[in-house]
């Protein structure tokens, strides 16, 4: 993770949310937190204003892991392109899971280029969404 410019946005799976274990969150710990994640786990005292339903994009990142097969229709990868981009995404990173090679398909289909496998994990540099 080195090579990521400080500031970054990377998407790690499995994605870090209320239910799931937080070893993306450990990775971005143990980084230095040199980069920032579209996802998260965060405890905050206080009222809680409930939980907001999951966007299309973890609703498929958790559907997979749960094994489900990828969605192949266009209309789901441009949807999942466009949250991408609005999240400002440029590295995916696709970590070790139950569902670990289905999302490695998804997001092939999605991205248009097979990742780079390096340290045990499979990486899309330079994700280019628009």
């Amino acid at each position: 993770m080195a090579s990521l410019a400080p500031g970054s946005v990377v998407l790690v799976t499995p994605i870090a949310d209320g239910g799931s274990l937080s070893t993306p969150m450990y990775w971005q710990a143990t980084a230095g937190y040199r980069f920032r994640m579209p996802a998260g786990e965060v405890f905050v005292p206080g009222p809680s204003l409930g939980p907001r339903p999951p966007s299309h994009l973890e609703a498929t990142l958790a559907a997979l892991d749960r094994g489900s097969e990828p969605p192949t229709s266009p209309a789901d990868r441009a949807e999942t392109r466009h949250e991408l981009a609005a999240l400002g995404v440029r590295t995916v990173v696709v970590g070790p899971s139950r569902g670990h090679d289905r999302v490695v398909r998804y997001l092939t289909s999605v991205l248009d280029r097979p990742p780079v496998r390096s340290g045990g994990v499979d990486v899309w540099w330079d994700v280019s969404t628009g």
